[in-house]
């Protein structure tokens, strides 16, 4: 599953159905901030990292503590002290909660807001029957190559696979790209338009940038794609972002889209002689930014089909970032050597479908409108 971020960004208050409640939200419709219909603060909801971490209400913060799958189970005062408990079953359905707090947010089942009115969670895209554990429309993303092979997602309608213990959904459908701005929309929807492009045969014109696309797309895990600025000379970067055992549930695939367009002449690639990167596309855009998502792309299917290897790899990477917060860098040598060898494993390989995905890049089929 893909999710795109590209920042927070505000979009219009709306209104319920009586007119009466003002709600100021986050794209992908998380409320921050109520306010009555005469200006006056009902409830403000605190976030960091995307997690929601407490409720401010009746005068009073109120503290979250939610279960693995960011489902709120207990609630406490700014004191430390619990003061409300929730219990519900793998759809969040039958929901009850118990306590002084007086529930004061409605936001629950992993994360989302549940409307008092219809019992529905809003998940962005659609809303979601706990009572049913399933969706109340279809996901806007309708049958994909990756559903065909996966029964479970032929369903439209079904929620993350019919397995709620284990897994979540962002959105509400397996793409979501309602934080991006319409201009990063329609650059990823150029890549993407790559990605499934047939020639008159109905054969892949990209075929390797499609496989890429594909893997990523119907995987059980959720692959974000961020619009970040990275540092220089760094197009793309891709990072597990939660593991879980000897597996991961979310990855990173970052695109510097501001300096994709300024590249201006062929990279030699170090793991793959005789390789220039963008060789035969530098200077059209579409094309540049579809081989760095191929090179970011590949990097999660190595981690796919090499998951304890790019779990650990992850972890070293995690701990030698925390020994330059704490001024505790270099590693020990043994830690930097495997770190050496794990990057330039991973990179190799990232390589070598890259150097495909540009030959493919370079064919006549992609000049054509």
């Amino acid at each position: 599953m893909f999710r795109f971020i590209s920042g927070p960004v505000y979009v219009p208050a709306h209104f319920n159905a009586v007119g009466s409640i003002l709600s100021v939200t986050l794209a992908g419709s998380v409320a921050i901030t109520e306010l009555s219909s005469s200006g006056s603060w009902n409830r403000g909801e605190v976030y960091a990292g995307g997690r929601h971490l407490a409720t401010y209400n009746n005068s009073t913060t109120y503290l979250i503590h939610t279960d693995h799958l960011g489902t709120e189970r207990v609630r406490a005062d700014s004191s430390g002290t619990s003061c409300e408990t929730i219990t519900s079953l793998p759809f969040g359905d039958w929901q009850t909660t118990s306590g002084s707090c007086g529930d004061p947010s409605p936001m629950h089942f992993t994360g989302k807001e549940r409307d008092n009115e219809s019992n529905l969670d809003n998940f962005g895209a659609r809303y979601m029957s706990s009572s049913m554990g399933r969706f109340v429309s279809a996901d806007p993303i309708t049958v994909t190559p990756g559903r065909v092979v996966d029964p479970q997602q032929l369903n439209l309608y079904s929620y993350v696979r019919n397995n709620p213990l284990r897994l979540v959904d962002p959105t509400g459908m397996i793409i979501d790209d309602s934080q991006l701005s319409d201009k990063d929309k329609k650059k990823w929807q150029k890549i993407q338009d790559l990605a499934n492009k047939k020639d008159k045969d109905g054969n892949y014109v990209n075929k390797k940038l499609h496989d890429v696309f594909d893997r990523l797309q119907s995987d059980k895990r959720t692959f974000v794609l961020e619009n970040s600025k990275l540092g220089a000379g760094t197009a793309g970067k891709f990072t597990i972002t939660e593991m879980s055992g000897n597996d991961f549930t979310k990855a990173t695939l970052q695109l510097d889209f501001k300096q994709i367009s300024s590249i201006s002449s062929t990279t030699p690639a170090d793991q793959v002689p005789g390789f220039n990167k963008f060789e035969g596309i530098v200077g059209n855009k579409t094309l540049e930014s579809a081989e760095v998502f191929g090179h970011e792309g590949a990097h999660g299917v190595y981690a796919l089909d090499n998951t304890a290897e790019a779990i650990g790899l992850q972890g070293l990477l995690n701990q030698q970032d925390a020994a330059l917060k704490s001024g505790n860098f270099p590693l020990p040598p043994d830690l930097m050597q495997k770190i050496n060898e794990g990057l330039a494993k991973t990179e190799k390989f990232a390589q070598q479908v890259e150097k495909i995905i540009n030959g493919e890049l370079q064919d006549k089929e992609n000049k054509k409108p």
